[in-house]
């Protein structure tokens, strides 16, 4: 009498395999998520940035150009310095830098500079990446 009694109490209900197979699932699952992330991983992950620029003239500022950077690299850039600068006949005419604090992975900044002189009397815009580092 004493077995029988035990080996119903050795015996779990639906409920308890249910919520062992639900917790089984989870765990694996996210094994196997974490594996794939470490496996996908790059081995050397930096910012990539690019820059691009447009003029956006207002009624106070009429040569004001908009400054997008997009950084679609891997890692964060912070200290960006963006140096936008206008030439005639092979040297600087006028020059302005953009300082973002950071520029997120795989994210879009934009922000503004302004000239003293009308650019569009130069030969050429330029538009560069000065300087970022790492954080």
């Amino acid at each position: 009498m004493n077995k029988s009694k035990r080996e119903d109490d050795d015996d779990k209900n639906v409920l308890e395999w249910g919520v062992f197979g639900f917790s089984l699932l989870l765990i694996s699952a996210v094994v196997i998520y974490l594996g794939y992330k470490a496996y996908m991983a790059e081995d050397n992950p930096k910012p990539e940035l690019e820059v691009f620029y447009q003029h956006d003239p207002s009624e106070k500022e009429p040569y004001r150009y908009h400054i997008t950077v997009e950084n679609k690299g891997k890692e964060t850039a912070e200290e960006v310095t963006i140096q936008v600068w206008t030439e005639t006949g092979g040297k600087e005419v006028e020059s302005a830098e953009l300082q973002l604090p950071f520029a997120p992975k795989e994210s879009m900044r934009e922000g503004w500079v302004l000239f003293k002189d009308n650019p569009a009397n130069a030969d050429t815009i330029y538009v560069r990446v000065k300087s970022y580092k790492k954080p």
